[in-house]
């Protein structure tokens, strides 16, 4: 007999005792180690020379860099003001999307594959190396993608209105 192309019979997941919410607390929580242990230790990496300056303007009222969309910068902004304006402090909002992201591909997933296909989805995404880069540094494009993922799921669920309104904020 000729063994499976994915046999997932040895897995931790496949464990009965391993239910399918400590899988998704699990991935949860290394998807949140591996954003914060990839951090730059204070560099600022790729465009966040522009975004970490204009989230600080932006929270004091002044209007930086207003080619692009203010809502993430906002967030950014805050989260300085909040815990100081350090490198975790610009990244953190960033990370916290990545994580939301990674639950709605799972979520996406489940309304058209297992719960074991699912789990790989989410984990192929949670690999990428875009994807990692993309969830860990201060740039505006993640929470963009979560709030396109939310409006999609809640599309998926019929409830359009609020679906619209995540695309908006996309």
């Amino acid at each position: 007999s000729v063994a499976p192309a994915f046999d997932f019979k040895g897995d931790v997941f496949a464990s009965k005792n391993f239910s399918e919410g400590k899988k998704q607390i699990y991935i949860f929580y290394v998807n949140i180690a591996n954003k914060i242990i990839s951090g730059e230790n204070g560099n600022e990496i790729y465009d966040e020379v522009y975004y970490h300056p204009a989230s600080v303007a932006m929270v004091h009222g002044v209007a930086d860099n207003i080619e692009h969309p203010f809502l993430v910068k906002l967030i950014v902004g805050s989260f300085i003001l909040v815990g100081g304006d350090n490198w975790l402090m610009w990244r953190l909002p960033i990370i916290l999307f990545a994580v939301l992201a990674v639950g709605l591909t799972y979520l996406i997933a489940r309304r058209f594959l297992s719960a074991r296909l699912s789990l790989v989805a989410v984990g192929l995404l949670s690999l990428s190396t875009i994807f990692m880069f993309v969830g860990s540094a201060s740039i505006l494009d993640m929470p963009s993608l979560a709030f396109g993922f939310a409006g999609v799921l809640f599309a998926l669920k019929g409830r359009y209105g609020f679906s619209g309104l995540l695309f908006g904020l996309s």
